[in-house]
């Protein structure tokens, strides 16, 4: 057991030097960012094992990119997004060949996945693609 007298508070950042501020920062946002990987594992793995048959879909420059592609950038993008919303995402996917009418199915499968991996029913089509598109962000210099 552990003691009352032995629980220390860890010091406020105000009491901390601006480096050892910023390592906190940097802690706070490795531990994110890897829930996040985690959890787009997470469906990525679901993908595989429940899907008979991995069907790359074809981007219209011809790339192959699959469903857990698009689910695991668009929970990585949500989680990193909500925690850090000045910080941007850089990704290799977008939403444009998803919005197409013949994309329709696969969409619905992403949306289901990105729905169970995160826990929450309530994620609509349109949640996805800016999750997605969450991922175009700019470089900084």
């Amino acid at each position: 057991t552990i003691s009352i007298s032995t629980f220390v508070l860890p010091p406020q950042p105000q009491d901390l030097p601006l480096r050892t501020m910023n390592s906190i920062a940097l802690e706070e946002k490795v531990v994110i960012a890897c829930e996040a990987v985690i959890t787009a594992a997470k469906l990525c793995e679901a993908v595989r094992s429940e899907m008979a048959v991995h069907q790359a879909m074809m981007k219209s420059d011809r790339s192959p990119v699959t469903i857990a592609d698009y689910g695991s950038q668009a929970i990585i993008c949500e989680m990193l997004s909500r925690a850090f919303p000045e910080d941007p995402v850089v990704a290799e996917e977008d939403s444009n060949d998803l919005r197409l009418p013949d994309k329709k199915d696969q969409l619905a499968k992403i949306v289901d996945y990105v729905k169970t991996a995160l826990g929450h029913s309530s994620i609509s089509e349109g949640d996805v693609i800016n999750w997605i598109d969450h991922g175009n962000g700019a470089t900084s210099n």
